[in-house]
Parts: C-alpha cells; structure tokens; sequence
C-alpha cells in the first residue's frame, strides 16, 4: 500500500512540475517512507494550511492528501481535503481535478445524485485528463440510473403481463383439444427458440445467447398456453391482445436476462 500511495504521489508531482526533493515536499515523502500514509496525509494538509507559496501548490497538497484518505476509506477526510483544494484554486486544474474525486467519493457513499452534480460540472473541461476521468465516471453513474430503470420496468411488466396470461389460461382450461394446441404450439416456440440461440450469438455476442435461450424457453411455455387456451371466436381485437401480450412477456424477460447476464458482465452496476 505504501509504495502505490509513493507512486500516486510521484505521479501527481511530475503532472505539476513539483520537485519532490526540496521542501515541503520532501518533507511529505520522508514522513511517508517512516511513519506511512496516515501521517503523510496529516503532513501535506499542514502544508495546504501552512504553505506560503503559489495558491495551486496548497491546493495540490490538499489534493493529495484527499487521495491517500480515498485509498484508505476515510471519507470524511478525503471531501474535506477537497473541498479545501477548490477553494484554494477554483478555476485551477487542482480545484477542477477535486470536483472529480469529490464525485468518486458521492459514488463510494452511494450518493448518486450528489456524485452526477459534481461531474457534470466538468463533463467538458477544457483539459483533456479532467474531462476524460469525468466522463468515465459519469457515464457509470448514469448508466446505473438507466439500467436500474430499465430492470424494474422490466420486472414489473412481466408481473403484470404474466399474471393476465394465467388468468386467462385459467379461464380456459376446460376448453376442448386445449392439450394437443399446447403440445403444437409448444413444438412451434421452441423451434423458433433454438433458432433464436442459433442466430443470435452470430449477429451479436456469445453473452447474448443465455439470455436469449432464459427468455425464449419460458416465453413458449406461456405463449404455447395462450395460444392454447384462447377462444377461437374471439374477435381480431381480443387476437392482438393476445399476441402483444406474449411479445411484451417476451421483450420483459429478454431484458432481464440481458441485464443479469451480458450486460452485467460487460459493465457491472456499481
């Protein structure tokens, strides 16, 4: 842990063209090497106190002193090293820099909205390291908003279409030959989904041929049972019903499989 915060910090100073064999800054690394991060943290948010020098150089303490609390859990500590940082250089690349790890520290705390607020105020920051590392950060955050969205919709969609399914098998389950149009209708959906899984991993990826196969299996069962319980009077009305109930059963369920498996694997939800 030590020598990543030493590199962390070596790092930063050549961004900043800070030499860190003369003081304060050498100070910082000795106490690092001797009494470690803790005390390298305590160091350099003296220095941001203390520092008689340029605005930008007590606001680089301070951001690295936010940083080594990130890296150890100390929350707390690392917001309040870098709100000190943006006040000290608001217009600066240390204070703009710190908006992002104060957006890293709203997503540690699973504070979503306060963590899109702070990155979106340098989404399109004139310097490319900033704008990079908020961009990445803030599509991960706003891809959670969507994907959540998108699976609880999901879900509740096939609640609600599965349980209209059932009560209409339910209602005509004495329905003469119900058993042998279950049986063809079942032959026909899954036909159509062993050719689904065949295709679908050629056209996209091999995540998406689970998925495919978890939505398309279940799918037929009810769709099989819809198309077998369902009166052969009915009116065209009540047939497009029918139909676009097992499509929105269809589509609900291929959206969650996708979602636990491909898209899940590809990017998680933080």
């Amino acid at each position: 842990m030590r020598l990543a915060t030493l590199t962390l910090i070596a790092v930063l100073a050549q961004l900043r063209s800070i030499d860190l064999s003369v003081a304060p800054w050498s100070g910082v690394m000795d106490t690092l090497r001797s009494d470690g991060d803790h005390a390298a943290q305590r160091d350099l948010e003296r220095i941001a106190r203390t520092f008689a020098g340029p605005a930008w150089q007590r606001a680089h303490a301070s951001r690295w002193a936010g940083q080594i609390a990130v890296r150890h859990g100390r929350l707390a500590d690392a917001e309040r090293d870098f709100r000190s940082a943006i006040r000290e250089d608001p217009r600066g690349f240390e204070g703009r820099m710190s908006m992002v790890h104060l957006g890293e520290v709203a997503m540690r705390r699973r504070t979503w909205f306060q963590a899109e607020r702070w990155l979106a105020a340098v989404e399109h920051d004139s310097d490319r390291i900033i704008s990079t590392y908020a961009r990445d950060r803030l599509r991960a955050v706003r891809e959670r908003t969507r994907r959540l969205a998108v699976r609880y919709t999901s879900i509740a969609t096939l609640l609600v279409v599965v349980v209209a399914m059932l009560l209409g098998v339910v209602r005509g389950r004495r329905r003469s030959g119900a058993a042998e149009k279950f049986g063809r209708a079942l032959l026909v959906g899954e036909a159509l989904a062993i050719v689904g899984g065949l295709i679908v991993p050629r056209v996209t990826t091999t995540f998406a041929s689970a998925a495919w196969m978890a939505a398309a299996i279940p799918s037929a069962l009810l769709g099989a049972a819809v198309f077998a319980m369902r009166n052969r009077d009915g009116s065209r009305w009540r047939v497009a019903i029918d139909v676009a109930l097992v499509v929105m059963m269809f589509a609900a369920a291929l959206s969650l499989a996708l979602d636990y498996t491909w898209w899940s694997v590809e990017r998680p939800i933080l």
